[in-house]
């Protein structure tokens, strides 16, 4: 039976960002307050009624299948557990096959990347391309998920020829047409080495270790030519691209100097010191760093401002305006669990708590696309699910929408898509009630489809979701539902 991982790789993963008990004193300036009394509950709770089977939206394509990504040209990557790896197009274009040996697929840019021979113990295997130019083409043997697109998908950095022990690969580079990539040079794999790939300013961007080594050297390569330059030597194995176009990437040395770079090569820019993490503003006009335990942000170009001045042990978000940000002070029971507080992404400022359970966390989307509304899931166990919750930047009670939630995905304004009341399946992606919803709008979650596939997929305009449908019926397969 094909298999898609009940989590994807850590570079898709969901990206988890929880947080846990600050003992806030005052010591910001500020004064911590309390989002309000226990969250009140609205549709999907826990005494969520019988459903039945409910599917709305078109069908694009029939069968018992699983969809695993989309592609910036709106064409969905679907692994079916007869035909295998497929293409198709949102537009409702016949489905194209990719391999019908596969075992895994997954979306980047314009590319879908296929893999059959997978050894799944060290994660990797036989690659295969799709692209809407040039089909289903063979990129390489021996490949891990690492991969980077340009930005016009023509060109792909990705891994090949790993070593039966998985100790090693090498970095390659090639087109979309089919023929042979070329192979750059030779990495390591395993103890903190594995690579990070990422494409911007125009340049591939990659981290990587020599073999027989942990030492990690972040590099950016020429997509047409490959020609390699050392951004930084001695360093940790964090990359985060600046949005915009900037064309700088924010890196971290072993010492804990956090510098931006210009993807291209040229003199490194120091931003703090004794860091530990960073993420970036959603625009790129500020790099935010955990340094000590304290929330500096830096602008490009300009003077530090502490937002938090200690406690910290994770950045767990930026809103989409760049005006807020989440963070938590204690590590929770798993890793990215713990609870949950808020405060200004631009000033130093008030701190809210947003919950105190230790089993908070983000799946998916952490705000609304308003910036309105902090969207996490409380309650959250091993397997990833949790109540999915809602709170108010501006103040007032959370909400619960969701129980055994999974995922979701904000898409406009405060309107938003989640999964909850999941169910898993062995060897498969679960499945899920699909619902959509308008947090500020008071009202309950719309259902879109029961037994929809816990993974689901918004369209580049964003006004229409793609998802997998299995109800054990004929009316099982490929769906595309608008949404309001």
């Amino acid at each position: 039976m094909r298999n898609l991982p009940h989590h994807l790789p850590v570079t898709w993963a969901r990206r988890a960002f929880v947080l846990s008990a600050l003992i806030w004193s005052g010591a910001c300036g500020g004064s911590s307050s309390p989002a309000g009394g226990g969250p009140s509950v609205d549709g999907g709770a826990d005494d969520a009624p019988d459903l039945g089977s409910v599917v709305t939206g078109t069908q694009l394509l029939a069968g018992d299948l699983d969809v695993a990504g989309i592609t910036t040209d709106d064409v969905a990557a679907v692994l079916d557990q007869s035909r295998g790896a497929l293409a198709v197009p949102i537009s409702g274009a016949p489905a194209q096959t990719i391999d019908p040996a596969a075992d895994y697929l997954f979306a980047v840019g314009g590319v879908i990347f296929s893999f059959h021979n997978l050894d799944v113990l060290d994660g990797f295997g036989d690659l295969a391309i799709w692209t809407t130019a040039n089909g289903a083409v063979p990129f390489v043997d021996g490949a891990t998920y690492a991969v980077a697109v340009s930005d016009d998908a023509t060109r792909i950095l990705a891994t090949g020829l790993t070593s039966s022990d998985a100790t090693t690969t090498n970095l390659v580079l090639g087109g979309i047409d089919g023929s042979v990539p070329v192979t750059l040079f030779q990495i390591a794999l395993g103890g903190g080495c594995q690579p990070i790939l990422t494409f911007t300013g125009s340049r591939f961007v990659a981290s990587h270790c020599a073999p027989g080594s942990t030492a990690v050297t972040i590099s950016s390569i020429d997509p047409a030519s490959g020609a390699v330059t050392d951004l930084l030597t001695s360093a940790r194995n964090v990359i985060r691209a600046v949005p915009g176009g900037s064309g700088l990437v924010a890196l971290i040395d072993t010492s804990g100097d956090a510098l931006l770079v210009p993807a291209a090569g040229g003199a490194a820019t120091p931003i703090g010191g004794d860091v530990d993490a960073l993420i970036t503003a959603p625009d790129g006009s500020a790099v935010f760093l955990r340094t000590a335990g304290s929330v500096v942000r830096v602008p490009v170009g300009g003077g530090p401002v502490v937002l938090v001045p200690s406690g910290v042990v994770n950045l767990s978000g930026v809103s989409p305006d760049g005006q807020q940000l989440i963070f938590q002070t204690v590590e929770g029971t798993r890793a990215g669990y713990g609870d949950l507080w808020l405060t200004s992404a631009t000033v130093a400022g008030p701190i809210v708590e947003l919950s105190n359970d230790i089993n908070t966390t983000v799946f998916g989307s952490a705000f609304s696309a308003d910036a309105q509304e902090i969207l996490y899931f409380t309650s959250a166990d091993a397997p990833g699910v949790g109540t999915f919750t809602a709170a108010p930047v501006a103040g007032g009670s959370p909400v619960v929408y969701g129980e055994i939630g999974w995922t979701v995905r904000a898409y406009a304004g405060s309107r938003i898509v989640f999964t909850d009341q999941y169910a898993p399946v062995a060897k498969r992606t679960g499945r899920a009630v699909l619902r959509t919803l308008d947090v500020s709008g008071g009202g309950s979650p719309v259902v879109v489809a029961t037994h929809a596939g816990a993974y689901f997929y918004l369209t580049q305009a964003k006004d229409r979701v793609a998802f997998s449908f299995n109800d054990g019926s004929a009316q099982s397969g490929l769906y595309l539902a608008p949404l309001p």
